[in-house]
């Protein structure tokens, strides 16, 4: 995901970045933004995810004017870790099994 942190303003602007979690990574952290201008933050995942288990994980960034506060805000990070294939089993289809017959049989086919 790529974030844009823009300054609209007429004074330089320093601004910084900051996760609430450790497995959140950044590009870049803070830096400061001529008036007018703009700069890319690339925000991914972080090798600190790489051992958790299956399940939903959430973190926080905190966007930052260290200038004038004006415009802070923040932005909501989800991971969702799904379950590596070998350990999942699924059957189909999805109905259940209903054979009749008479007493005694034959039933048909025989596993």
């Amino acid at each position: 995901m790529i974030y844009t942190i823009s300054n609209s303003g007429s004074a330089v602007m320093t601004w910084r970045i900051v996760p609430s979690v450790n497995w959140i990574s950044l590009t870049s952290t803070s830096g400061s933004i001529q008036p007018m201008q703009q700069t890319n933050v690339v925000v991914g995942i972080g090798p600190a995810a790489n051992n958790f288990t299956p399940g939903t994980y959430t973190g926080t960034l905190t966007f930052q004017n260290l200038t004038s506060g004006v415009g802070n805000t923040s932005r909501n990070i989800t991971l969702v870790v799904n379950t590596v294939g070998g350990s999942t089993m699924k059957v189909t289809p999805t109905s259940s099994f209903v054979y009749s017959g008479p007493q005694g049989g034959p039933f048909g086919f025989n596993a």
